[in-house]
């Protein structure tokens, strides 16, 4: 009797943990594809994106695409060749040279938004900063240099 009692409770045991591990289906291991954009419409959505967190006017919003669109664009050419084979010296060179174009972005925006908004902007700044660090945790402390 104990040993019919011991083989239903292993075979409903087998069954609840049959059930609580969810088979992965093929479809759902897939990547999603990469959807190339434009450089317009990475700069429209950069626009959007800083409307709905800073409060941007209409005014400020296309002022921001614009400026957006300037950086994608000198950036396009060191991204092209950053995919292709280089060293890591050249990889710092090119990441330099976009700090630069970034810096250009900064100063662009920072003259049409308000003090309330560059507030906001470095508050997402820091934030946004502070998720990476958390996400380096356990690096080399090289890698997580300002």
């Amino acid at each position: 009797m104990k040993k019919i009692i011991l083989a239903g409770g292993l075979i409903t045991g087998l069954a609840f943990m049959g059930i609580a591990q969810p088979v992965a289906s093929p479809a759902t291991l897939q990547k999603q594809p990469v959807v190339n954009k434009s450089p317009e419409e990475k700069a429209k959505k950069d626009a959007e994106r800083a409307e709905k967190d800073l409060g941007l006017t209409a005014d400020q919003k296309n002022k921001w695409e614009a400026a957006a669109l300037k950086r994608i664009t000198a950036n396009t050419p060191y991204r092209e060749k950053m995919k292709g084979s280089t060293t890591p010296d050249e990889r710092r060179d090119l990441h330099k040279q976009m700090l630069v174009n970034a810096k250009t972005f900064d100063a662009d925006v920072n003259a049409f938004l308000t003090e309330d908004q560059k507030k906001k902007k470095q508050e997402l700044r820091a934030k946004r900063k502070e998720g990476q660090r958390q996400g380096m945790k356990g690096q080399p402390d090289d890698l997580m240099e300002d």
